[in-house]
């Protein structure tokens, strides 16, 4: 990206680790439903899959694209906007930039993971390989977690604006050196002023 925060390249590699995770441990697996052997897949949840001997179509294809992946994708988006937070936060980087780079590596993952979930889905559903089957339209899927990204960005943004220390926060030391050295060029010295108080 032209114009980088400086957690660009920690969130990308941590975004890309996310999704390789994924696909290696929850996607490919489903890749052997037609093997003729029983698979078992658990995604990051803890839900578990156990098929073997069917088609893919009817409970199994509900299960892949409703309940199986999509509260890991969801649960990923959370994830990476947190950490996004908690890194300004920790750093006080308060630069809206760090979560617009994060929400823009996510869009891009999910994407290609659900496209990559597409393909796969064709060929799971195809008898043969000559059997024309469809690729599945994965555009309300994506938009539906584009709805979640930018839910979470602005949630995000908001939370860095409001732990953003104001300039009287920011300047508090400088400022109280000022009124002290104005305050003691007026009385004199700061124990002479004290005494006025008394």
């Amino acid at each position: 990206m032209a114009d980088e925060s400086p957690f660009f390249h920690l969130r990308e590699k941590a975004v890309r680790d996310s999704f390789d995770v994924m696909d290696k441990k929850m996607l490919t697996p489903w890749a052997f439903f037609k093997s003729g052997n029983p698979i078992s897949i658990t995604n990051f949840r803890g839900d578990s899959v156990n098929y073997g001997g069917i088609e893919f179509e009817g409970s199994p294809r509900q299960v892949y694209w409703n309940r199986f992946f999509t509260p890991c994708l969801e649960d990923t988006i959370v994830q990476h906007f947190e950490e996004s937070v908690r890194q300004c936060r920790e750093s006080q980087y308060f630069d809206p930039r760090a979560l617009d780079e994060t929400a823009t590596l996510l869009r891009k993952h999910i994407r290609a993971f659900l496209d990559k979930m597409a393909k796969l889905d064709q060929t799971l559903r195809a008898r043969s390989h000559s059997d024309p089957v469809a690729r599945k339209d994965v555009s309300d899927e994506v938009s539906a977690m584009n709805a979640l990204i930018d839910s979470h960005l602005a949630a995000g943004r908001a939370l860095i604006r409001h732990a953003r220390p104001s300039w009287l926060e920011k300047n508090r030391w400088w400022l109280a050196a000022v009124i002290a050295a104005v305050v003691g060029g007026i009385f004199g010295s700061i124990p002479g002023f004290i005494a006025l108080l008394r």
